[in-house]
């Protein structure tokens, strides 16, 4: 008897989630499959049959799963809408947040019981919503079912024609098409990677051929690519990181004039490149019937799987056009001081402190490349990029360095490098990095030294015991230290800006960019709070966080934020914000780690409530009692924006 009375349960279950309109309940059977709810909760939003057979409900359940997992993370829209009797069709739309260019349509049969409407169990179908067998009502469902598929095409081309439009307008406000008849090849290219790094789909569409279609091969496919990459984590992946990643050092060769055709060479070196040799990559550049020019990328750029070990081209050391490149390359990482030569230890011991620190890979580079006044021999190119990955670990935007210690002997240097890496087992590395005098210079070496100098051994042996104690203080000197609390509150448009910030820091997933931001009280028990739960922000905050509020009490003011569910996490967070007055302006304080999450959950608030009694150590009760009131605003503000389980 008992599986009768489950299925009787969920009936009744179902009846109480009824709604008042199709629309209504399509929109909850759907928001249901979205938000990752109990299969319980969401059978009682449906119209499931009470007498459906396990194989076919666990079919309809497993449907379920593939439903939701290709629904947006965005709200419903009501597209269209049909009634017949107690019957319904609903078509609810969703569009993608950055640039609409993503469109999700779902398809939703809704039925009327005891005077409240249900979303039929199956997408597009009435298929095991029957309680009774009726041919009016079978007529009824079969002209909706007709009616809500062949409309979903029609608003399928409707808004294919209306994309297009939009994203020729964007790209005609970003590239006048007048100004790609003019523009030299170089220029042009040169334009599109400065688009590509800062994810300017309509930039980098445009000068792609976004005006020229028609010329343009298999145009849908281009279009596509660009979208799906600026998107998602595939922009940071090989090969577009080449171009899309600041930390790249891109050299680009004179443009080669080849009939109706133009072309430009590059090398790029990258800190996660598998070869210590640069990425060689050519470009072409046409121009269509009215003399816009565009660009077309290596096929690499285009493929689903891009496999760099096996698609990756080198530059030919041979090759006087590459050797120029090159020292392109080492011209530009050396920038930052001139290209000058480093004639004091002291000096290059600063900049790659400083490379570190602001994770700063083309000045890293350039510490171990040789100077202009050096000549070109390829024999000393330098291996850093191993060095770097092998300072960072396999953890690098969440690493954190600072300097323990220099010292020097005649010919060599070693600087003493601490790392902090929120999460491992062993938070803190100490690591040996060598400089080496050649002639006049001092450079980075990418290998110990040989022989090793036994006083920077002994040196070194010496005092790692002092520095192994605590966190070098130069590991967060970007970071704001407060002994205590201002007795005034942040003020709100302050607090707004270095919110927004905050955010496009986090876009870069690096825990030293965040760190500007912040503030910590001084004891070390606080910085550690503080950068395990910056890492944990890593994994969440950036573009699609979303400010709700902002409230001010005492003398704190508070940030409620939403972060929607992603590949990284499948919950949605609404993380409280805690901003307090310092000498710097407003500084976010991480180590108040106070979130909720879409679901009411017990462990979280009290883990909260921990969280707020712990500050009570380092503050007066009164202080403590300000922030107890805004978290509880907080708190109802998320309750209010929840689901209510049915």
């Amino acid at each position: 008897m008992r599986p009768h009375f489950l299925l009787a349960s969920l009936f009744s279950l179902g009846l109480a989630a009824a709604a008042e309109s199709p629309a209504e309940a399509a929109v909850k059977f759907c928001e249901a499959l979205r938000d990752g709810k109990e299969q319980a909760q969401v059978i009682a939003y449906s119209a499931l049959n009470p007498q459906t057979g396990d194989i076919k409900k666990a079919k309809i359940f497993a449907q379920w799963k593939r439903d939701a997992q290709a629904l947006l993370p965005r709200p419903f829209e009501i597209a269209e809408e049909k009634v017949l009797g107690d019957q319904a069709a609903v078509i609810l739309s969703q569009w993608e947040a950055t640039d609409g260019h993503r469109m999700q349509l779902s398809l939703v049969a809704c039925t009327k019981r005891e005077g409240k409407w249900l979303a039929c169990p199956v997408m597009g179908s009435f298929e095991n919503s029957n309680v009774r067998y009726d041919p009016a009502i079978l007529r009824d469902r079969q002209a909706l079912t007709s009616w809500m598929h062949a409309r979903e095409i029609q608003l399928r081309e409707q808004w294919q024609m209306r994309v297009r439009q939009q994203w020729q307008e964007r790209m005609s406000l970003r590239v006048p098409p007048q100004s790609l008849t003019t523009i030299e090849p170089k220029a042009l290219l040169q334009d599109l990677l400065a688009g590509i790094r800062d994810r300017d789909q309509a930039a980098t569409l445009a000068r792609l051929g976004g005006f020229s279609q028609d010329a343009v091969h298999d145009w849908p496919r281009i279009e596509r690519k660009i979208h799906q990459v600026f998107s998602s984590d595939a922009w940071n992946q090989w090969p577009w990181k080449l171009l899309s990643s600041k930390q790249s050092i891109l050299a680009l060769g004179s443009a080669n004039e080849l009939g109706d055709e133009t072309s430009i060479e590059a090398l790029v070196l990258h800190p996660d490149s598998m070869s210590e040799e640069p990425d060689f990559l050519s470009f072409s550049i046409f121009r269509d019937d009215q003399g816009r020019a565009r660009i077309q990328l290596p096929e690499a750029f285009w493929l689903t799987a891009a496999a760099e070990e096996e698609l990756s081209e080198i530059m030919d050391c041979d090759s006087p056009e590459h050797r120029e490149l090159y020292r392109s390359i080492r011209l530009q990482a050396r920038r930052s001081w001139n290209n000058a030569p480093i004639e004091q230890p002291e000096a290059l011991a600063d900049i790659v402190e400083k490379s570190l620190q602001q994770s700063d890979f083309p000045s890293f580079w350039g510490a171990g490349s040789l100077s202009a006044q050096s000549g070109d021999d390829l024999l000393e190119m330098p291996a850093i990029i191993g060095l770097w990955k092998k300072l960072h670990g396999s953890t690098p935007g969440e690493c954190l360095f600072g300097r323990v210690g220099f010292q020097v002997h005649k010919r060599h240097a070693l600087l003493a490098m601490q790392s902090y890496t929120p999460g491992q087992q062993n938070p803190i590395v100490h690591h040996k990095i060598w400089l080496e005098k050649r002639g006049k210079e001092w450079f980075l070496c990418d290998a110990i030294p040989q022989p090793t100098p036994d006083e920077l051994l002994q040196w070194w042996n010496d005092q790692k015991n002092a520095w192994s104690e605590k966190m070098a203080d130069s590991i967060i000197e970007q970071c704001t230290r407060i002994g205590g609390l201002a007795p005034l509150a942040p003020k709100e448009e302050q607090v707004r800006e270095v919110f927004a910030s905050w955010l496009r820091a986090a876009e870069k997933r690096e825990l030293s960019a965040l760190l500007p931001f912040c503030a910590a009280f001084q004891d070390e028990r606080s910085i550690k709070a503080m950068l395990q739960h910056l890492a944990q922000a890593l994994q969440q905050e950036g573009a699609e966080a979303q400010l709700m509020s902002i409230r001010t009490h005492g003398r704190w003011t508070t940030v409620s934020a939403k972060i929607p569910s992603s590949p990284n996490h499948s919950e949605v967070f609404y993380p409280m914000h805690v901003f307090v007055v310092t000498d710097d302006g407003p500084r976010l304080l991480p180590q108040m780690d106070l979130k909720l999450t879409d679901q009411e959950n017990p462990s979280r608030h009290f883990l909260n409530q921990l969280t707020l009694r712990d500050m009570k150590k380092f503050l007066p009760d009164a202080a403590v009692g300000e922030l107890q009131h805004l978290y509880e605003a907080h708190h109802a503000e998320v309750k209010a924006l929840r689901t209510p389980a049915p």
